[in-house]
C-alpha cells in the first residue's frame, strides 16, 4: 500500500513552497506445502488421495513487513536559494519490538549564484550552483525472517532411529541477538555545478562524506559450537571519504549534416576505514576486518624473493618448526625470531578500488551516430590463488608463469620451483597479490535514421538501424591472471565466470 498527500503554492513570484507526505506498507509473503502418499493401488494412479502408505505431509509461511511514513518539503526564494527538508520513519518486522522503529532525517541547500545579478553580466557562465545536503538512511535487508528470535527447528535432519523406531528431534539451530537494530548510514554532500559557453562545458565536482554505524554482519564462531548459524549483530563503523567528478563537453551541433560531438568524463576517488570494530581487536584472516584498515584489507605474509640454496633458507628460518628449500618463497620475518608465524603477517593491499572511471564519447554526422562508454578503475589488490595458478595438484590446465619457475640452471625465475601440493609457497602471501589496473569498452553501439522525408513516404515516423556490442575488450596490468578484471576482489578467483561479449543488432520503427 502507498499513499500520499501533495501541497504546492507559490507566493508573489517570489517563494515557492511543496510537500509531500505518505504512508506505505510493504508485505512480502512466502509459502509452500508438499504432501506425499506411496504405493497406490493401481499403476498409473498420481493423485496424491491414490496413495496408501507413506502419508507425509508438510506446508508453512514466512514472511517479513516494513510500515512507514514519510514526508518532504522544499522552499524557494527568488529561484536563487533552495531548502528541503525530508524524513522517513520505518518499522521492519526483522527487529523485535523495542528496535523496530528508525527515524532518518536529511536536509539539503542550493544557491543558483547564475541567477545573482553579479554573475548574470560575466557572458560565459551559463550555470554555477553551490549544493549541499546531509542525510541519513537505514538498512535491514539481511536474510531470514526473524533473525532476533530463538527459532526451535524440527525436521528430518535433527532426528534419530533408536532401535529401528523413528524419534522426532528439535533443536536451535541458530544463534541469535534480541537487541539487532537498523544499520544507519550518514552522508554529507558538498558540491558545485558549473556550466559555460551555453553549456557546451559542464563541471560537477562533489566532495561526500558517508559514515555506516551499527553495522548488520554475521561474524564467524568456533567450530566447537557444532555447526550452529552465527547471529545477525549490530558490529562496527566504516567511513568513506572521496571526491567525485563528472565533466562533459558538447560542440552543440544538432543539424543532420553537421558533425555533433560529445565527450563525457567522470572520475571517482574513494578512501575506506574501519574506524570501530571490536575495539581492534579481531582475528587474522585473509580479507581482515579492523581497526584502521580498509575493508577486507589483504593481510599475509610479505614474499621477498626465493631462496637459492638450502644454507640461506636454514640461516633465515632456523627456529622454524619446518625448513624451507632452495627454490622456495622467502617471506620477511618482521621481529627476526627466525619463525614464521602471526607476528610475521601484515597489511598487503586494498581489495577497495581506489579511483573509479568513465570515458563517454558519442558522434553523430549524415544520420549515422556511435556511442562508446569506457569504464575502468585504478589502485585495487586482487588476490588470485586459485585452481589455475597454484599448484594443487597434477593433470590439469595450469597458468603459463609457471614457465618461468625456479631451478638451480634458472635462479633469477620470477616463481618459486614447480612442486605440487607444496604448503611452504601456498601461504596467503603477496606473491598471489595483484595491483590491477584495468580500462574496458564496455559498450559500442553505430545507428543510423533514415532521413524523415523517405521515412514518411512510408508511413512511419522513424526507422532507425543499430549494431550493438558489450563487453568487448579489456586491457589490464600485465601482472592480472584470470579471465575477466572487471570481477568481486572478495573472491581469489574460484568459480568466476567470464562475462560474456555480447553482439546484437536491431531495428526500431515508430509508427
Amino acid at each position: 500500500m502507498f499513499s500520499t498527500f501533495n501541497f504546492k503554492k507559490d507566493y508573489n513570484e517570489i517563494h515557492s513552497v511543496s510537500a509531500i507526505g505518505g504512508i506505505q506498507v510493504e508485505t512480502f509473503k512466502v509459502k509452500n506445502m508438499f504432501s506425499r502418499r506411496s504405493e497406490p493401488p493401481k499403476e498409473g494412479l498420481t493423485q496424491v488421495d491414490a496413495g496408501t502408505s507413506g502419508i507425509q505431509g508438510e506446508g508453512n509461511m514466512n514472511g517479513f513487513r516494513i510500515f512507514s511514513y514519510f514526508g518532504r518539503a522544499n522552499y524557494t526564494l527568488m529561484s536563487k536559494y533552495l531548502f528541503e527538508a525530508n524524513v522517513r520513519a520505518d518499522a521492519s518486522s526483522r527487529f523485535s519490538k523495542a528496535n523496530r522503529w528508525g527515524v532518518f532525517p536529511g536536509f539539503s541547500a542550493g544557491w543558483r549564484l547564475s541567477e545573482e545579478d553579479f554573475i548574470k553580466n560575466v557572458s560565459a557562465i551559463s550555470n554555477l550552483k553551490l549544493r549541499a545536503s546531509w542525510g541519513q538512511l537505514g538498512n535491514q535487508n539481511i536474510s531470514g525472517y526473524w533473525p532476533y528470535l530463538t527459532v526451535i527447528g524440527q525436521n528430518n535432519n535433527l532426528s534419530y532411529s533408536y532401535n529401528g523406531s523413528f524419534s522426532p528431534g528439535a533443536a536451535v539451530t541458530a544463534l541469535v541477538d534480541e537487541n539487532i537494530t537498523w544499520e544507519t548510514s550518514s552522508s554529507l554532500d558538498i558540491g558545485l555545478e558549473v556550466g559555460v559557453l551555453d553549456d557546451r562545458i559542464t563541471l560537477e565536482a562533489d566532495y561526500f562524506r558517508k559514515t555506516t554505524k551499527d553495522i548488520l554482519v554475521q561474524l564467524p564462531i568456533p567450530s566447537v559450537m557444532g555447526g550452529i548459524s552465527s547471529p545477525f549483530e549490530n558490529v562496527g563503523q566504516m567511513e568513506n571519504n572521496g571526491i567525485e567528478f563528472i565533466l562533459n563537453y558538447n560542440n552543440l551541433k544538432f543539424g543532420r549534416d553537421q558533425l555533433g560531438f560529445n565527450m563525457g568524463f567522470n572520475l571517482t576517488y574513494i578512501q575506506n576505514e574501519v574506524t570501530k570494530f571490536r575495539g581492534g581487536d579481531s582475528p587474522d584472516q585473509l580479507y581482515l576486518l579492523r581497526e584502521g584498515y580498509s575493508f577486507r584489507t589483504l593481510y599475509g605474509y610479505k614474499a621477498i624473493g626465493i631462496y637459492q640454496s638450502d644454507d640461506e633458507a636454514l640461516e633465515h628460518m632456523h627456529a622454524n618448526p619446518f625448513t624451507p628449500k632452495a627454490g622456495n618463497l622467502k617471506y620477511e620475518d618482521l621481529n627476526n625470531d627466525g619463525r614464521l608465524n602471526y607476528e610475521d603477517k601484515m597489511a598487503l593491499g586494498n581489495t577497495l578500488p581506489k579511483y573509479t572511471f568513465g570515458i563517454s564519447p558519442s558522434f553523430k554526422y549524415k544520420g549515422f551516430d556511435l556511442n562508446l562508454l569506457f569504464q575502468g578503475i585504478l589502485g585495487v589488490n586482487m588476490y588470485t590463488q586459485n585452481n589455475f595458478t597454484d599448484l594443487d595438484w597434477e593433470n590439469r590446465m595450469i597458468s603459463t608463469r609457471w614457465r618461468d619457475a625456479w631451478s638451480p640452471e634458472n635462479p633469477d625465475a620470477e616463481n618459486p620451483s614447480l612442486k605440487f601440493n607444496n604448503p611452504w609457497d601456498s601461504h596467503q602471501s603477496s606473491y598471489w597479490v595483484n595491483e590491477v589496473n584495468f580500462i574496458k569498452l564496455k559498450n559500442v553501439q553505430l545507428g543510423y535514421s533514415f532521413p524523415t522525408p523517405m521515412v514518411e513516404k512510408l508511413g512511419l515516423q522513424k526507422i532507425y538501424l543499430y549494431v550493438n556490442g558489450q563487453n568487448i575488450f579489456s586491457i589490464a596490468s600485465d601482472g592480472y591472471e584470470g579471465y575477466d578484471p572487471e570481477r568481486n576482489t572478495f573472491n581469489a578467483g574460484y568459480r568466476v565466470y567470464p562475462t560474456p561479449r555480447i553482439l546484437s543488432a536491431g531495428i526500431n520503427l515508430n509508427f
